[in-house]
């Protein structure tokens, strides 16, 4: 069994080696990735 990822949330490091890594997995794999905000909340389905 194959599970398909939705979304990935990047929620450690630099907030430049995030927006690195963020634009490296959606032009790779081409899964929507976020970098939540300090204190950001999401609620998961």
């Amino acid at each position: 069994m194959t599970t398909q990822l939705k979304k990935i949330f990047l929620v450690h490091g630099e907030p430049e080696g995030a927006a690195a890594l963020q634009k490296a997995i959606q032009t790779t794999f081409k899964i929507d990735t976020v970098v939540p905000a300090w204190g950001e909340s999401v609620e998961l389905e």
